[in-house]
């Protein structure tokens, strides 16, 4: 059985899905710490390896994994699922 959210955009993400999100929206670490030394890019791009949650509100963070060494927490409602994963879904 998979776990799937709806957010308020509509964009249904599960773990495992390959997701898209600005840096900016980053919460942790912080979105400087996020992108790379060598170019800044204002996207980041990653897998879903979890769900997190605010105090009571369930699903609010995303633990994603944007290189095998590092992962961020970013807010569910900053996800846009990945081109590929788009293509990939069947219709509700």
């Amino acid at each position: 059985m998979s776990v799937r959210f709806l957010h308020a955009r509509r964009c249904e993400t599960r773990v495992g899905d390959r997701v898209r999100f600005s840096l900016a929206s980053v919460f942790l670490p912080d979105a400087q710490d996020a992108d790379s030394k060598e170019t800044t890019p204002s996207e980041g791009e990653g897998k879903i390896m979890a769900f997190s949650d605010s105090g009571p509100v369930a699903r609010v963070f995303a633990v994603v994994e944007i290189d095998h060494q590092r992962t961020v927490v970013v807010p569910v409602e900053e996800l846009r699922l990945a081109p590929e994963e788009q293509s990939g879904k069947e219709p509700a």
